[in-house]
């Protein structure tokens, strides 16, 4: 009886949390209203399987992201490269020997 009971409270405090109204005051959004708030509907009406596939396109977008820049950060490194100029060694000087002139 005592489990009955437990899981009765549990079920009735997740739907009392769940039906929460969540307010948009400006660019924030709270559970506590402010001067001009509005009421959001918040529901998320989705499948299980909706959820987990949104999770699951949400990961791949941020890995497709990640390689991306990290395409760009070596195309741009490869461009810098390309870039400067090569490192060259001076010429070696070569003493000069004198010159002689015929006498005249």
């Amino acid at each position: 009886m005592k489990c009955v009971t437990a899981s009765l409270l549990l079920g009735v405090a997740l739907t009392a949390t769940a039906a929460q109204p969540v307010y948009r005051c400006g660019n924030a959004y709270s559970d506590a209203a402010c001067p001009a708030a509005k009421v959001i509907d918040a529901d998320d009406a989705r499948t299980d399987e909706q959820r987990a596939d949104a999770r699951r396109l949400a990961a791949d977008d941020q890995r497709l992201g990640q390689q991306m820049a990290r395409e760009r950060v070596a195309a741009r490194a490869a461009l810098d490269r390309a870039a400067k100029p090569a490192k060259t060694k001076p010429p070696k000087r070569i003493r000069a020997t004198p010159i002689k002139w015929a006498r005249l």
